[in-house]
């Protein structure tokens, strides 16, 4: 099915559609309307019955009480009844009926028409049937749709009769109502479907001659847009350029298939370019229109770049799914020249005659003198002149008509008025255009009022004062005798716009005065001249300036073309030439450096910039331009690379790497060491990058690998160090120590970083040796140690090596003597064979502590660290009648810590303070070992001798390598024991202890992540 055939079977579609809502509607509406006219029927109908049985029950009551069985409700009961049996009904169910309650049961006194001819069944008061009656008997008026005593959906007017407290009902079931506009509506439909089909059928012969016709006329609209002398360009939403005809090209000098996809805003200068993305979303999201549909003058921009006006008018094309905008764009260079040439004729003819022999006057009489007139001839009485501010937010009062300034009656006048409280005048600038009001006092918006003593106000006409799209200025006039017309409009603007127009050439001749002493100043103190050359005579202009940068009078100089080229030194004339013959014939820029010779024979050099302007058809016409004397410069950038290559000469010495680095990487300053590590060659020439010269990689330092020094500065605009590793020449890897400072520029930012690099591979490796050596001189320390402690760990090994021995002779006596019970075996077996596991953790201890290994860190429980170490030393402390108090607190997290390593500095500190103690008294000898909290992240063990303490001096140099109290002393041990503490990140510290001896302290931190608990 082609896309005609879908566009009319849809059509048939909505017509059917269309015809079948059309048609409901107005059976709807018939309905409704039939409903309401039955239910007022129902509604009287029960209301002139009830009337007329109260009546009958009253006359029975006064008549009929005692001649009638059964009262006077029997006989009126009796009458209702016989007049009853003569109703039928009305339509095909509605019927009359009348009931009272009797208890909990609703009784029906008349005979239904459908049922139970002549004893209706009395219904339930619960039940949810005849809930029209339910309402009358409960004393209630008015109309229901509900279900009736046989089940069925009736619309009923229920109605209480007082009298005889009977409850009255007229119901008619709602089907009734309702069949017959089914009915009708089934028969509209299939006419309205038959009508559609027939209408649709008669459509198709007419309409396809129409369709091929409207194809050609298609395409007869596409050839006359391409032919059209207007450029037409169509956008989507997003501004996108979707169509763009060949005056479009002409115009804007893209040609269809270049401007096709574009942004509309390469067709606008700044900053229209800027804006209209705004302007779209606004209207999008709003609605809110300012072009759409109207014509505007706007400026263009051609692909040159150049900027010409151009009259715009945008329509909206809504399309289903899409919207589109179409523009019609008419080029009005021509025009607006001619306007302009108009405008400034109007302007002499009609407002500037009066204005014009003041323009040179001081610009308040002019203004006075300019609403003086407007009063006059707008046949008003009074007036006044107020300047906007730049926000367009407050308007200041310049000058008052001198008969608003007499009749005005209040004492300080204000003269500045915000706009968010003004009235009249507000308007002006909040709907942007002249405002007229002829009936002041009948004005119901705008007004604000104004105050005691201000002059009354019959009739206002205000104006605002544009320049360009701002208001600059609003100028209103007052209480004309007859009504203002639009030609007071016309010559009140006029008026005000003349004189906006002197004030803004009174402005620009001051400026220009100023500006062109400032000129001469600049041009003075810059040494740079101003020149003119008309192309087509050859006549050239110098400003004053340029002769003093030539060494020429006006006298002097022939003011030609040749002439300046004779100025111009020998050897750069050709290009001089070359430049000037580019810029005017081939559109290139005229920027040059070149030298000139003065007539005294000396050089100078200077810098000349032109800019060519041409007429429509592209003809040059003349070229303007500046010429700055750079001589001093010349001179300073020589003195520059002077001290350039003094600064290369000098940082070349120096034998770290050395570099400059600019914020991509690149390097732009470096010594001979980052040359040699490049290979000889030069990265600035290069242009290379600082990890293309030190790393040989393409790409810079991820995070992961290594910290980039480049990225840490620039992150925190402060120096760092950092350690990298870099390759030489030959592929060889270095490990180099980086120190990184920045360079900051005005306004505070990182421009470059200067980086130092030292070459640490040796040292690193000397280190490495050094902790070498100290780990085996620790061991050393260690097999020291344990020799100095060997009779005391040899008298720890006998005694469970004597218990073992003792078991198993026991255990042999038994064996041999044949008396040996086979429980009593085991239990000495077993207690020789603890004893044997005993002595053999001490030798597996000794043997660790000794033994040469690799330090591990790991996490260790430091309770038990200090407690296996003390282990060691205890039976020395006995042999020497020490006492030893092991103190360790609750709960301390795990330490990261060598075990043997935190073992040997506890021992060494113990065995310090027993032989601290060995000429103290024997009662005296205490050694206390401490464990406890210190801080949030660590933990401390304390050991303290109560010994003779230690002096000023030798606390002083206590940690001192090679120093030692002891006769016998190597001085090693105390030395090797602060390398291993701090090598754990912890202090090892000595003080003098509460009891006199000496107190030694270490640290050491936490597993990462744990706390110590202070509470």
């Amino acid at each position: 099915m082609n896309e005609r055939k879908k566009v009319l079977l849809f059509s048939v579609l909505i017509m059917t559609a269309a015809a079948l809502v059309v048609g409901a509607i107005s059976l709807f509406g018939l309905y409704r309307t039939a409903f309401e006219q039955q239910r007022e029927r129902l509604v009287e109908t029960v209301r002139s019955r009830a009337r007329l049985i109260e009546a009958v029950a009253r006359f029975d009551a006064m008549y009929s009480a005692s001649d009638v069985p059964g009262g006077p409700e029997a006989a009126t009961l009796s009458q209702v009844m016989r007049a009853h049996e003569q109703f039928r009904g009305f339509g095909e169910t509605g019927e009359f009926t009348l009931a009272h309650r009797e208890g909990d049961k609703i009784v029906f006194l008349l005979r239904h028409r459908h049922s139970d001819l002549d004893s209706p069944r009395p219904v339930p008061w619960e039940s949810k049937l005849a809930e029209p009656m339910r309402r009358a008997l409960s004393r209630e008026s008015g109309t229901v749709i509900g279900l009736d005593y046989r089940g069925e959906r009736v619309l009923a007017a229920y109605e209480w009769v007082d009298v005889v407290g009977w409850g009255m009902v007229a119901k008619i079931d709602l089907a009734e109502i309702r069949g017959i506009f089914v009915r009708a509506g089934l028969v509209a439909s299939a006419v309205g479907v038959a009508v559609v089909l027939g209408g649709a059928l008669l459509f198709l012969r007419v309409s396809h001659p129409l369709i091929k016709r409207l194809e050609g006329s298609e395409a007869r609209t596409r050839a006359i847009l391409s032919a059209a002398a207007d450029g037409v360009i169509t956008i989507d939403e997003q501004g996108t350029i979707e169509s763009f005809n060949r005056a479009a090209e002409g115009i804007f000098g893209w040609t269809a298939n270049e401007a096709l996809g574009e942004k509309i805003n390469v067709l606008m200068p700044a900053p229209h370019s800027e804006h209209h993305d705004e302007y779209m979303d606004y209207y999008l999201r709003t609605g809110d229109a300012r072009c759409i549909g109207s014509r505007r003058e706007l400026v263009g921009r051609r692909k040159d770049g150049t900027i010409f006006p151009v009259e715009v008018t945008v329509s909206e094309v809504d399309l289903p799914g899409r919207r589109l905008f179409t523009g019609i764009v008419r080029d009005i260079t021509g025009r607006k020249r001619a306007e302009e040439a108009l405008r400034l004729d109007e302007a002499r003819l009609e407002a500037l005659v009066k204005l014009n022999e003041m323009a040179e006057a001081p610009f308040r009489q002019v203004a006075d003198f300019a609403l003086e007139e407007a009063v006059k001839v707008t046949k008003s009485t009074m007036g006044y002149l107020g300047f906007l501010n730049e926000a367009e937010s407050a308007v200041t009062i310049y000058t008052w008509s001198k008969i608003a300034m007499q009749e005005c009656a209040i004492d300080e006048k204000p003269m500045v008025f915000p706009l968010a409280g003004a009235g009249l005048w507000g308007e002006i600038v909040r709907q942007r255009k002249p405002i007229v009001v002829n009936d002041y006092a009948g004005l119901k918006t705008w007004k604000r009022g104004y105050p005691e003593g201000h002059v009354h106000l019959s009739r206002f006409l205000g104006i605002p004062v544009f320049d360009e799209e701002r208001i600059v200025s609003v100028a209103a006039v007052a209480n004309k005798e007859d009504e203002y017309q639009g030609g007071d409009v016309r010559q009140l603007t006029l008026l005000m716009d003349g004189l906006w127009r002197i004030a803004q050439r009174q402005r620009a001749r001051e400026a220009l005065l100023e500006s062109e002493a400032n000129l001469r100043n600049a041009q003075r103190v810059a040494h740079m001249g101003s020149w003119q050359w008309e192309i087509q005579t050859g006549d050239l202009r110098w400003s004053e300036e340029i002769y003093r940068i030539f060494g020429l009078s006006p006298d002097q100089f022939g003011a030609t073309y040749e002439a300046f080229l004779d100025s111009v030194h020998p050897d750069d004339r050709r290009l001089v030439q070359e430049r000037v013959d580019a810029a005017v014939h081939d559109l290139k820029d005229y920027d040059i450096d070149h030298r000139i010779v003065l007539p005294g024979g000396e050089v100078r050099h200077v810098h000349e910039l032109g800019e060519v302007t041409r007429e429509v058809d592209g003809t040059p016409v003349r070229m303007v331009g500046t010429v700055i004397d750079i001589t001093d410069r010349k001179r300073a950038e020589g003195a520059v690379q002077e001290s350039r290559r003094f600064l290369q000469t000098v940082i070349d010495d120096i034998p770290e790497l050395l570099m400059v680095i600019d914020r991509s990487y690149r390097i732009i300053l470096a010594n001979r060491a980052v040359r040699e590590l490049s290979g000889g060659q030069d990265p600035v020439s290069g242009c290379l990058t600082c990890f293309q010269a030190s790393h040989r990689r393409d790409a810079p330092c991820s995070e992961s690998e290594h910290p980039c020094p480049v990225r840490q500065v620039i992150a925190t605009k402060a120096p760092v160090t950092v350690t990298h590793t870099h390759f030489d020449a030959n592929g060889q890897e270095l490990l180099v120590e980086i120190f990184a400072a920045p360079v900051l520029d005005e306004a505070g930012e990182v421009a470059q970083i200067i980086e130092s690099c030292r070459d640490i591979t040796a040292r690193v490796r000397a280190e490495e040796e050094a902790r070498e050596r100290q780990a085996e001189l620790a061991r050393v320390s260690r097999l020291g140690t344990i020799g100095e402690m060997a009779t005391g760990l040899a008298h720890e090994l006998n005694q469970p090596l004597a218990a073992i021995v003792n078991y198993i002779q026991a255990c042999l006596e038994r064996m041999r003597s044949g008396k040996g019970d086979l429980k009593e075996l085991l239990v000495d077996m077993e207690q020789a064979a603890a004893q044997a596991e005993r002595a053999g953790e001490i030798i597996e201890f000794i043997r660790d502590f000794v033994r040469k290994r690799e330090p591990r860190r790991v996490a260790a429980d430091f309770n038990a660290l200090v407690q296996g170490a003390t282990d060691l030393v205890r039976l020395e402390a006995r042999r020497g009648n020490v006492q030893l108090h092991l103190e360790l607190a609750d709960s301390l997290p795990p330490v990261t810590a060598d075990s043997i390593q935190i073992q040997q500095v506890v021992v060494n500190l113990a065995r310090n303070g027993l032989e601290a103690m060995e000429e103290t008294e024997a009662g005296a000898k205490n050694l206390t070992i401490r464990t406890s909290k210190a801080g949030g992240s660590s933990v401390e063990c304390a050991v303290a001798d109560t010994g003779p303490g230690l002096s000023k001096d030798a606390m002083n140099r206590l940690f001192d390598p090679f120093y030692s109290t002891k006769p016998n002393g190597l001085g090693m041990g105390l030395s090797i024991s602060q390398s291993i503490i701090e090598g754990h990140g912890g202090r090892l510290s000595a003080e003098t202890a509460p009891d006199g001896g000496t107190m030694f302290r270490f640290t050491l931190p936490l597993v990462d992540g744990d706390r110590v608990n202070d509470a």
